[in-house]
């Protein structure tokens, strides 16, 4: 961080072993416990923008730069390689798998890196990829196997009795009218 943050604690919010692990008693002072936070801390407001920074500064001195045009697309200066990159997410496209690994061999000398080269799951989202179609028939399914489920079980959402496909009721169209109104309705909201 560029400048020291300062955080409070209340004494009684803290587990008593780690009171005892850090020898924080002698430095209460009215029930509160102070901190100065030089490097950063989980929880501050601007860990992202901090955590952002200096991965922009690696990728910087690797060859990497951010499209000036669309925040979170990274391409590298001579590389055929770009990537994108959504909070602890990179989807990669590269050309030889060479580039694809130069830039995994950048982040794993500070970030811990799972891969999946198959490319199945990105930012939550399932992707099917058919790259065995001919080159105009190539595809790439988007889902989210039981999203829709697990949200109305979260909400308790009940199973409706009838289908419906349409947010509201269809009123006809009268053709020839000189105003189209749509009825108001007297629902709660």
């Amino acid at each position: 961080m560029a400048r020291s943050e300062y955080v409070r604690i209340k004494l009684s919010d803290i587990p008593q072993e780690v009171i005892d692990e850090y020898n924080l008693l002698p430095r209460v002072h009215n029930g509160w416990v102070y901190y100065e936070v030089v490097r950063g801390c989980y929880g501050l407001p601007q860990a992202g923008k901090l955590a952002n920074d200096l991965l922009r500064k690696r990728l910087d001195k690797a060859g990497y730069y951010e499209a000036a045009t669309t925040p979170g697309l990274w391409r590298h200066k001579w590389r055929p390689i770009q990537f994108v990159l959504i909070v602890d997410d990179f989807g990669v496209e590269y050309v030889v798998k060479q580039h694809a690994q130069y830039l995994l061999d950048v982040l794993r000398k500070n970030y811990e890196m799972t891969t999946d080269w198959d490319g199945a799951k990105f930012a939550g989202v399932d992707l099917d990829w058919n790259y065995a179609a001919n080159h105009s028939e190539r595809t790439c399914r988007l889902s989210m196997e039981g999203y829709i489920e697990c949200v109305l079980r979260k909400y308790g959402h009940p199973m409706p009795t009838k289908s419906q496909h349409t947010p509201h009721k269809h009123h006809d169209i009268i053709y020839g009218a000189v105003e189209q109104l749509t009825p108001e309705e007297d629902s709660s909201p």
